[in-house]
């Protein structure tokens, strides 16, 4: 692999790097268009003031490999400089595909500073074929129409540029920035528009989750995925640092002070382990955590979080967990300048410990869905957001999640939550992750299937026997999967969330192996 780019990441770290010239754009002489009052929602402009002022702080770590934030002031003035030179302004809307985080970074703060919306390039063009697209960015070179590699050049300014660099900003903030995917309430996909002033109030809203310049962030998502994004902006934003590493022991080195992920994700990467050192804080978006996985996360950090929020909505809001004297788990819930009601079909409130639906409001919602007016109309009303989850709020003021309005399974005449079913196989011993399906039969009733992640070690039939108990005490005989299918990973999407359609697709997979002669499946 001969191509030189900027420094490219993998998902466990750095793979390649290219000499970084430095100097080649002055801290002084950048300017937009407009005053600074115009553009005080420029997330772009405002890293670069944050940046010039302390150059020398640590943005990205990665081993041995330190890019300062002065270094990724000058990608970005860089990325700019040679976007504008593609005829990328206001009024473009540019698709990015990359796995290099300093890139992907970059051309975010990059287009804030063009005004122009920003997409990552990935499957979800593919299913929006109407997104009209400008420019097209890269830097793997598998051959892709109109599209522009991003190579050695970027890494200097733009032949023939004199300087001083200047660019236009945003014509308004409430103009379209980021585009992401979302399933949203109905699981049909749809395009999530946010303007420049909600994601720059944002990120401005991490900031408690940074109370002191130089935390340091680990990430366990994807790393396009909406909740990392804002999360790696706000570390760059709040005068912290990007550890790009899955491994716990940078975690240790760099004394990382958040780690962020799924419960799959944290699953999967600590398993068993015990860190020979607390870490501050461990923040879990995305599914359940299970009151065993609380238990053990406790054991490697001082605080252990779960979030609740969407790409539509942002993080909401955290549930702190504490273990009692007792040794139960509890919880105190926290919301983050939101505010989240239970309501009934009729949008009235309901008591707590009352079941009902789920509507959230605050100041950065989504300005709504790209080109889906009826899922838009059913999604946004009256100044809310309607997530499409079930849930309601204990006496004791926790919120809990206990579903989705449109994730019910009439199970012999018994209507149960596909979530319920999920959170019940969960906190049986031996069991680490699980998610049930429906898999349809011509002439027949689909049938209840479940996919299920064991416990290394786990006695499998034993694991299996409790499992069928605890879901006949939930929902009766019609809860009980008819068959159970050990699994090494659940389907999930970019944000972690179960993935119940990629579900029936996996099944194929899953019984070619086994008719192949692969180790048959319990059940």
């Amino acid at each position: 692999m001969s191509r030189r780019g900027f420094f490219i990441f993998d998902r466990t770290g750095i793979d390649r790097m290219f000499p970084w010239r430095s100097g080649v754009v002055s801290q002084a002489g950048l300017s937009l268009a407009g005053s600074p009052m115009s553009q005080q929602h420029n997330l772009g402009f405002r890293f670069l003031q944050l940046a010039a002022a302390e150059p020398d702080r640590p943005a990205i770590v990665a081993g041995s490999v330190r890019i300062s934030h002065g270094q990724m002031r000058q990608i970005v003035i860089l990325m700019a400089l040679h976007m504008q030179r593609l005829g990328i302004g206001p009024t473009s809307t540019v698709a990015l595909r990359t796995d290099d985080l300093t890139v992907l970074l970059g051309s975010i703060l990059a287009s804030s500073l063009l005004g122009n919306a920003w997409i990552f390039d990935a499957d979800i063009l593919a299913e929006f074929p109407a997104l009209r697209i400008t420019h097209r960015l890269r830097t793997d070179e598998r051959p892709q129409a109109d599209s522009h590699l991003i190579d050695e050049s970027w890494t200097h300014p733009p032949e023939g540029f004199t300087g001083p660099p200047r660019f236009p900003g945003y014509r308004d903030a409430a103009d379209v920035f980021m585009i992401s995917r979302s399933s949203g309430t109905t699981g049909t996909p749809k395009l999530v528009a946010l303007g420049h002033r909600t994601v720059h109030d944002r990120v401005a809203s991490y900031a408690a989750f940074f109370p002191k310049p130089g935390i340091g962030l680990a990430g366990l998502f994807p790393l396009h995925a909406p909740a990392m994004l804002a999360r790696c902006l706000a570390a760059l934003f709040h005068k912290g640092r990007i550890v790009a590493s899955r491994d716990p022991q940078d975690w240790l080195d760099e004394e990382v002070g958040l780690v962020f992920g799924s419960p799959s994700q944290l699953a999967q990467v600590l398993g068993d382990t015990i860190l020979p050192r607390k870490l501050r804080m461990v923040f879990s978006s995305g599914g359940k955590l299970s009151d065993a996985q609380v238990r053990h996360l406790f054991r490697s950090f001082e605080q252990v979080v779960s979030g609740y929020g969407s790409t539509e909505a942002n993080n909401v809001l955290s549930n702190h967990k504490s273990i009692a004297p007792d040794g139960q788990v509890t919880t105190r819930t926290v919301l983050r300048g939101a505010r989240l009601e239970i309501v009934d079909d009729a949008d009235q409130p309901v008591p707590p410990g009352t079941e009902g639906i789920v509507r959230i409001r605050n100041g950065w919602l989504a300005q709504g869905y790209m080109g889906s007016p009826e899922a838009e109309a059913k999604a946004f009303r009256g100044g809310w957001f309607y997530p499409g989850d079930l849930g309601m709020w204990t006496q004791a003021g926790e919120f809990v999640v206990t579903g989705r309005q449109n994730d019910q399974f009439n199970l012999g005449g018994v209507k149960l939550n596909a979530m319920l079913l999920d959170f019940a196989l969960v906190e049986v011993p031996g069991i680490d992750e699980a998610i049930c399906f429906m898999v349809p039969r011509p002439g027949q009733p689909d049938r209840l299937t479940a996919f299920v992640r064991f416990s290394p070690g786990a006695d499998q039939p034993e694991v299996l026997s409790r499992a069928r108990i605890a879901l006949l005490r939930l929902g009766g005989t019609g809860a009980v999967p008819e068959r159970f299918f050990p699994v090494d990973s659940i389907p999930r999407n970019a944000n972690g969330k179960p993935d119940r359609k990629a579900c029936l697709t996996l099944l194929e997979t899953v019984k070619r192996r086994r008719r192949s002669g692969a180790a048959p499946s319990p059940g």
